[in-house]
């Protein structure tokens, strides 16, 4: 029989052994909540996507054509962004985010990328609606509906008009390239040039972008 002694012994080991484990369970909830906050959290806001600034060649074959753009256009400024999801760029799936890559500006005036990150593609639906029209045109600001967010975000940068582009692989759009006057009397007056220009551009733009992918 087991006496006094052996019975507290063994009653202390297995208050021992339960502490252990529970703290270890403890450790492991603790840890696993700790690693689904962080993935959820680098989900939620992805690393910015590489800027015009960064020695990358690769990068700055993109931005050297870029600026060529904005230099050709008298434009102001030109930029590239990028549609991506989660953090993910797409790959089929629905387009929630997008972030401007690269940018290029005429000396003066503001570089806009810092703010323009993971922005969500649903604040800026109406200009999402001219990507899809693809259409090499310039668009005047003061013409869009007086509601509009675009409208309200152009006139705040001093943005009197605009072209945008879609970027594709294939059939999927990845993002867009669109530029900017500040004082439309510098847009191109040739429209048939302008446009060929344009589509030129977009698709150097585009072969160097997919490469990417």
């Amino acid at each position: 029989m087991f006496n006094t002694t052996s019975i507290e012994f063994w009653s202390n080991m297995g208050i021992a052994v339960a502490g252990l484990l529970g703290g270890i369970m403890f450790s492991f909830t603790y840890l696993r909540r700790r690693y689904q906050e962080m993935t959820k959290k680098q989900e939620e806001n992805p690393k910015e996507l590489c800027i015009s600034s960064q020695p990358d060649s690769k990068h700055s074959h993109i931005h050297e054509m870029l600026t060529s753009l904005r230099i050709n256009m008298e434009a102001d400024r030109a930029q590239i962004a990028q549609f991506h999801n989660g953090g993910r760029f797409l790959e089929g799936s629905p387009m929630k985010r997008f972030s401007v890559s690269h940018e290029s500006c005429r000396p003066g005036v503001s570089m806009e990328y810092p703010y323009l990150q993971n922005v969500l593609t649903t604040i800026f639906w109406d200009m999402i609606a001219f990507i899809k029209e693809d259409m090499p045109v310039v668009r005047i600001t003061k013409t869009l509906p007086e509601e509009s967010s675009l409208r309200v975000y152009n006139e705040s940068k001093n943005i009197e008009a605009f072209c945008i582009l879609p970027l594709r692989k294939q059939e999927l759009y990845v993002g867009f390239v669109r530029v900017e006057w500040n004082d439309k009397t510098y847009v191109p007056a040739d429209a048939q040039d302008f446009a060929n220009l344009m589509e030129r551009y977009r698709s150097f733009i585009e072969l160097e972008i997919i490469r990417q992918y």
